[in-house]
């Protein structure tokens, strides 16, 4: 059923978005809800209120998946794709502890482009990147995961303009960062580097097993782990995961 949403999602756009974010329309009226369950591993949490950065909030996936396992958790949210902050003000409204911000950010200052691909009027705005995209390997990687419909003829990539700050300008004190930004996730830590040197927070990395960002995070005193949500225990980094922890040395 999955793979046939996916095949014909740009018949109705709409329909298709309607069903992936149906289990977060009734927010509070349900159990806990994971979107990965890498995010499982914030029930350490459990019985604190800790601060949680959200960089990429994307529509709310990941505020979504924090809230359900720790709801007490603070979380401020970076997202800069203006169609998405407009669905992530609403997902929100009426929430306490929540905070949004609708930039992006880097190791600098200053405005970027957003790349935002689409193809027959489907918007993929879960890839929307700073970083030009190859577009055959974009297309490779969506027909991959199930949007046959995509070609190098009919992806278009949207481009806007918008606003960058550093985490360093914020000044806040969170227990965890988690970073999903779709190729430029080095930038956003070279941009926090004040901030991880002052809090030692725990930091989730969509993609993180790279050698730049794990050499970056090492000269912070950083060591990168994979996660096993079935026995809560973390483990040498793996390269086929999609996320990578990073935790202080001291901490582990």
């Amino acid at each position: 059923m999955r793979a046939f949403v996916r095949k014909y999602a740009f018949l109705s756009p709409t329909l298709y978005d309607i069903q992936q974010s149906w289990r977060y329309r009734n927010w509070g009226f349900r159990g806990s809800v994971v979107h990965e369950r890498d995010f499982l591993f914030f029930r350490r949490f459990a019985t604190q209120s800790p601060l949680v950065v959200d960089i990429g909030a994307n529509t709310g996936q990941s505020i979504v998946s924090i809230r359900g396992v720790v709801p007490s958790a603070r979380i401020v949210s970076f997202e800069p794709n203006p169609q998405c902050f407009e669905r992530l003000n609403r997902l929100v409204r009426s929430k306490r502890g929540i905070q949004l911000f609708n930039c992006a950010l880097s190791s600098k200052p200053g405005r970027l482009v957003l790349h935002i691909p689409s193809a027959k009027g489907f918007i993929f705005s879960q890839l929307a990147s700073l970083q030009p995209p190859v577009v055959s390997q974009l297309v490779t990687q969506l027909r991959r995961d199930g949007f046959s419909f995509v070609s190098e003829t009919n992806l278009v990539i949207q481009q806007k303009s918008v606003d960058v700050r550093t985490l360093d300008s914020f000044t806040l004190q969170p227990d965890v960062i988690k970073i999903d930004v779709e190729g430029a996730e080095l930038e956003v830590i070279e941009g926090a580097r004040e901030t991880l040197k002052r809090t030692s927070a725990v930091l989730l990395i969509e993609r993180g097993a790279q050698p730049a960002i794990t050499n970056y995070l090492r000269s912070l005193d950083y060591a990168p782990f994979s996660y096993d949500a079935d026995r809560d225990e973390l483990r040498p980094p793996q390269e086929t995961s999609l996320n990578t922890f990073f935790l202080p040395v001291s901490n582990h």
